[in-house]
């Protein structure tokens, strides 16, 4: 199947221009949030599954494991905990504290 982020349930996204940057990122700021890393992200069989139509992809979650595989589980994102409450909106500035 094709790749989709909503495979990965996110409640956010960042764009960014080097691939898996968000492994090193320590702190952020989103508009007048702040965010702290807890950890990465290791994925379960759940990502296989197509959230708009329900078709299951039993390749999708090997793909990932040939090149984000570490201590035998695969990971893809970072879990964030706020620090702060507050409003989140798209196009918000984000700043990163590695």
């Amino acid at each position: 199947g094709s790749f989709d982020f909503l495979r990965f349930r996110p409640n956010i996204i960042i764009k960014n221009e080097v691939a898996f940057e968000e492994d090193h990122w320590k702190e952020m700021q989103i508009g007048a949030i702040h965010l702290i890393a807890k950890k990465r992200c290791a994925r379960c069989n759940l990502i296989m599954v197509d959230p708009r139509t329900g078709e299951i992809d039993k390749t999708f979650l090997a793909k990932l494991s040939a090149y984000r595989t570490f201590e035998h589980k695969v990971f893809f994102g970072v879990q964030f905990v706020p620090a702060s409450g507050g409003l989140l909106t798209v196009g918000d500035p984000v700043l990163i504290q590695s």
